[in-house]
């Protein structure tokens, strides 16, 4: 089984939803990246008792990492170091070295506001340079340190800011604490098949088809996304299933599947079905939105050949893009 992790977003302004949530989705990919199962991502407001609660519950849920984003500030709201010490039983001290560091980032942004309270900045200074007795401080982007605090579950605190998030995201899955935590990491495959003029219900069908033929089919993770027109179709798996995803999906390309229904890449690239309507052709130098694997511009009418190998260009007065399915 993979390492498993837990995300904790806080901050009021993200739960009341006037600030959208840019932090969760980005270390849900890169978790996804290092082999690492999200169990959870949960978002609370600036609650002590809210944060600890949470902090609780990722805990109760066997996670081995949890990753906590914002509260790092030196306000009064500012408070998951504080919430994530409490949580691990341990008392809070003041990093000096920190405190000075920080002092000179905060002096040369304040250069330009003489009339500012000294005495106001030390004491913001000092709040955020107090740290979990053991815990390894990550230095700061902007002003607030990251910390990671070792324990069952390791604790890793970032700052809430996306562009100090990302950049001390290295530093933070480097520290000895997170490697450990991941040691049991894996490698996750994940592809992704766009469909078109395909009805949930008959992809429903054809997967109930799939895990009655397949064995060991429940140990795919398989998720659908209806949008703009399309059917997106991701089975995940680690990588002693990949023959399995390939069974699945040569499964839904039996002769007992619905006529409606996925069939295998292979398949489909040899139909050729019309994406647009049947025997009809896009607008002039118009291709359908979603025809091109994603990142590719519509609206061009000759893209580059694909990674398949097969060269997208117009037949027939049909347009060759039903399914596509990357390598």
């Amino acid at each position: 089984m993979s390492a498993r992790a837990g995300i904790l977003v806080t901050g009021t302004e993200v739960l009341t939803g006037r600030v959208a949530d840019r932090n969760g989705p980005w270390v849900a990919d890169r978790l996804l990246e290092l082999g690492v199962e999200l169990a959870h991502l949960t978002i609370c407001g600036d609650r002590f008792a809210d944060i600890e609660a949470q902090l609780r519950f990722l805990r109760s849920e066997g996670v081995d990492l949890i990753v906590t984003t914002g509260g790092l500030g030196p306000t009064a709201d500012d408070m998951t170091v504080a919430a994530v010490a409490s949580f691990c039983g341990l008392e809070l001290v003041l990093d000096e070295a920190m405190e000075a560091r920080i002092g000179e980032i905060v002096a040369r942004w304040m250069a330009r506001f003489p009339d500012v309270d000294a005495e106001a900045l030390r004491a913001a200074n000092r709040k955020q340079a107090m740290v979990p007795v053991g815990a390894e401080v990550l230095d700061p982007v902007g002003t607030a340190p990251g910390v990671v605090v070792p324990g069952e579950p390791t604790v890793v605190v970032l700052p809430g800011p996306p562009k100090e998030l990302q950049g001390m995201w290295a530093a933070a899955v480097s520290a000895d604490a997170v490697r450990q935590a991941l040691a049991g990491r894996t490698v996750y495959r994940q592809e992704t098949v766009l469909m078109f003029g395909v009805a949930e219900s008959g992809l429903a069908e054809t997967l109930r088809e799939a895990e009655r033929l397949v064995t060991g089919f429940e140990e795919l993770e398989i998720t659908t996304c209806l949008r703009r027109g399309e059917l997106e179709v991701s089975p995940a798996t680690n990588p002693a299933g990949s023959r399995l995803t390939a069974r699945c999906w040569n499964s839904c390309g039996s002769g007992t599947a619905p006529r409606s229904s996925p069939r295998t890449a292979r398949e489909s690239m040899n139909r050729w079905p019309g994406c647009w309507r049947a025997g009809g052709s896009p607008p002039r130098n118009r291709v359908p939105r979603g025809c091109w694997p994603r990142g590719w511009p519509t609206g061009r009418v000759r893209p580059p050949t694909s990674s398949a190998g097969w060269s997208p260009t117009p037949t027939r007065r049909r347009w060759p893009c039903s399914v596509w399915m990357p390598r």
